[in-house]
Parts: structure tokens; sequence; C-alpha cells
């Protein structure tokens, strides 16, 4: 996608700011980088930014940073309540997280992985599966790697595996992931999102624009998480480790199964994982 044209303001200097701002630049928009913290903008990596058409402005956050901006894009860790924020929401403008600036910056296909518990590694695995197939694997987002950094200009052919916190989802317009996964919701990050249904709604984006080509897939034995299905767009995948579902993947007598389209399938034995313990089997 051309940016040009647009004028972005980037907020928080962090690997996801970062990695937004120069996807941003890269593809022609005009981009400001603030941090409320004083930086040296004369170490790294801030001088390849500024060479890259990055605008760096730190120590401060004055709301007149948003006079001519197009679009807004915080970094995960951004309160929508804080005065920059709650500004541009006053002024109407957009607001992008990071893995939205990625989804408009690539034609791979996206993987997502969510819930409280179990993405790192559930991500980790996934990443690994997609490379053994032999297509071009990224993995990123919550993982420790700049999603947008990672996914950009990436063709059909490519996949993109992407760990994704309920931060990340808050701002996502436009993904729509070839399979998207929520692992578990417990609570967590109520300082943030105040009550679970929120914390549940801005996970549960991570299904946004699915269709009956694309894969939903849930938890059968975390009640709040098989209770998204009836809202689900996409076709619906459940695992579970206490029992068979409709479709597909579950635990019983020692075997790991998948079910699809009528056939069960046993993938590998419970003695096969080099992963123990159940939470490793519903990773």
């Amino acid at each position: 996608m051309d940016f040009s044209g647009k004028k972005f303001l980037v907020i928080g200097a962090g690997i996801s700011g970062r990695a937004a701002s120069l996807a941003l630049a890269d593809h022609g928009g005009t981009v400001v980088l603030n941090d409320m913290k004083a930086i040296d903008v004369s170490e790294k990596p801030w001088p390849d930014l500024a060479s890259r058409g990055v605008k760096l402005v730190f120590g401060s956050q004055e709301t007149s940073l948003l006079d001519g901006m197009d679009v807004v894009v915080p970094s995960p860790v951004i309160s929508p309540e804080i005065p920059i924020m709650k500004a541009a929401a006053a002024k109407g403008l957009p607001i992008w997280s990071e893995v939205e600036v990625a989804c408009r910056v690539t034609d791979a296909d996206i993987i997502g992985i969510t819930g409280t518990n179990g993405k790192t590694t559930t991500t980790t695995l996934v990443g690994e599966i997609m490379k053994a197939t032999g297509r071009q694997t990224v993995v990123g987002g919550n993982i420790g790697y700049g999603l947008s950094e990672q996914a950009k200009d990436l063709p059909k052919a490519a996949v993109v595996v992407a760990e994704l916190s309920s931060f990340q989802l808050e701002f996502t317009r436009t993904m729509k992931a070839k399979a998207a996964v929520i692992l578990n919701i417990t609570p967590d990050h109520l300082d943030r999102h105040h009550t679970m249904e929120a914390y549940s709604a801005a996970k549960q984006r991570i299904f946004l624009n699915q269709d009956k080509d694309d894969y939903a897939i849930l938890n059968y034995d975390d009640d709040r998480v098989r209770a998204m299905a009836d809202a689900m767009t996409g076709t619906v995948l459940y695992f579970s480790t206490n029992g068979e579902v409709p479709e597909g993947a579950f635990y019983r007598d020692g075997d790991l199964i998948l079910r699809h389209e009528g056939q069960d399938t046993v993938v590998c034995a419970e003695s096969e994982l080099h992963l123990f313990g159940k939470h490793n089997i519903q990773n």
C-alpha cells in the first residue's frame, strides 16, 4: 500500500513504534515518532530512523502533535485514556495498531494467535510447522519482533505467524486472518480494559473480517471462548483436552487426534511429545 500524502503520528518509541514508523515511511508516509521519554537521538537506532525520513519528537507529548495528522498509531503499551489519545479520539482521527499497519503492508496469509496464556509457545510451534512446509514464514508480534517490519512487502505465497495481545488487537480494522485462535481467556489486564467483557471483546477482534474460507479456532474447554462460536464468520474448529469436539483437535486415550470433514487422524501420541504437561497438549 502506498501511503504517499498521508501523515502519521506514531506514539511510543519501543519495538512496535519503531517497526510501524519504518513500515509507514518506507511506503511513502510522512511519519512523526513521539515518546514522552527524553531519548538521545544520536544513539542507535535513532539515526537510522531519521535517515529514512522519520521525524523524532521525544521528551514531551503535546496534543498539538495531532495537528494535520491523518492517522494515529499508538504502541500497544499506550493507554487509550492518556490525554493525547483522548484528544485524537475527540478529533475523530483514525487510530491504527501496529498490527493494523502490518496488515496494510503485506499480502501474506496471517495466522493469528491470542489468549491469556500459552501464546508464545503456540506461536513458536506454529512458526516451525509453517517453515517446515517450505513456505516463506515470518514470526512476530508480541513475541518480541515488530510485526509490520517483519511482514512488510511479503507476497501472498508467504505466511505471517503472529502472537497478538489484547492491546495489539484493540485498534485493528482490516485484519483478515487465514487462521486465528483464542487459546483461553482468564482475568488479565483489567487495569486497561476494566471489565472481562471488554477484555474478551478485544481478544475477539482477532476474527475480524473472516469468511468461510478462513478458520476460527476456539478452546472448547473454556466456556467464555466456546461461547464465541455463534458470532464467528469463519469456519469454526475447536480443540479440547477433555473430550471429543465436533470438528477440530482433541485428546483421547493418550493420542492427539485431528477430526476434519468426518475423518479422525491420529497426529501423534502424548508419549511422543517433547514438551510435557497438559498445557503443552493444548499448545
